[in-house]
Order: structure tokens, then C-alpha cells, then sequence
């Protein structure tokens, strides 16, 4: 998984010397996107009962494949909507939509691990830094004397 991960992130260069990374996976869901516009809601799709589906089913199977058929025909059963049957092209934008989608979340995390390790990296030299450890050194070494010196009363206190 993480090598195929790797791959769809950062991809070897290729003759053309184009890097598809992560735009191309963009690229390619664009392109999934206007193949899926078939995708509407359930409600609108031919309804068909389930008895009438089994009694024809070779007959509305191939007419769902056809060039210019619905491609997505929709079963119910006692009048209640219980299946949505596409065509093997359907299903398969639907499956690569997800793989890509897949792809995307991983990028994703491992952005915000490469982030947040960065972050990290950041804030642990600012604390290792040599002002901060002269900070600190000086701030847990001062002496009563120079506290003393070092006070006075704030807006809201007295001097006494």
C-alpha cells in the first residue's frame, strides 16, 4: 500500500519530463467527475418492480448496456426502492473514483505528518537554541539580591 501511495505522489519523472504527483491525480478525477454525470438522484432513475426486473431481466439488462440506454435502472420490491443496477462501465468509474480518492487521503496524511513534523523540527531547535538556553540559565540562577533589585510595583500595587 505505501509503495503504490508513493508512487501516485510523487511518480518518476516522466520523457517528458512532467511529474503527475498529485495533480494528475486531480487531473484524472476531473476527468472521472464528467464521466459520472450519469450520477443523479435515486428518485429519478426508471423504477421498476422487482417482479417485472426478474420476468425481463435479460431483455432490461441489455437495454440498461446499450449505447444509448439508462445505464442505471432502479428495483423495488413492495413498492420500497431495494436495488440501483448499473452497468459494469458504471461501476467501474465508481471504483476508480474511490481508488483515487484513496490516493488523495494518504497525500493528505502524509502532508499533515510532513507538517506537523516540520513544526516540530522548528520549535525543537528554537528550544535547543543557544538564546534559549541562555533564557533559561538565566532565569533559573538569579539570586534574591538581584530580584530585589529587579522589583517594582506594578500599576495596581504600592510601593511599601
Amino acid at each position: 500500500m505505501v509503495k503504490t501511495v508513493q508512487q501516485h505522489i510523487a511518480p518518476p519523472i516522466d520523457d517528458d519530463g512532467y511529474r503527475k504527483g498529485v495533480s494528475g491525480i486531480f487531473r484524472s478525477l476531473r476527468g472521472l467527475m464528467s464521466r459520472t454525470r450519469w450520477m443523479k438522484p435515486v428518485h429519478t432513475y426508471k423504477l421498476m418492480s422487482g417482479a417485472d426486473f426478474g420476468r425481463n431481466i435479460q431483455k432490461e439488462l441489455r437495454a440498461l448496456g446499450e449505447k444509448e440506454g439508462p445505464g442505471v435502472l432502479t428495483v423495488s420490491i413492495r413498492k420500497q426502492l431495494k436495488a440501483v443496477v448499473i452497468t459494469p462501465e458504471h461501476y467501474e468509474d465508481l471504483r476508480q473514483i474511490r481508488e483515487k480518492f484513496e490516493v488523495l487521503v494518504a497525500a493528505r496524511a502524509t502532508t499533515e505528518v510532513e507538517d506537523a513534523r516540520d513544526h516540530f523540527d522548528a520549535l525543537f531547535s528554537q528550544i535547543t537554541s543557544e538564546q534559549s538556553h541562555t533564557a533559561s540559565e538565566a532565569l533559573f540562577s538569579v539570586s534574591g539580591e538581584d530580584l530585589a533589585n529587579r522589583y517594582g510595583p506594578g500599576a495596581t500595587e504600592t510601593a511599601q
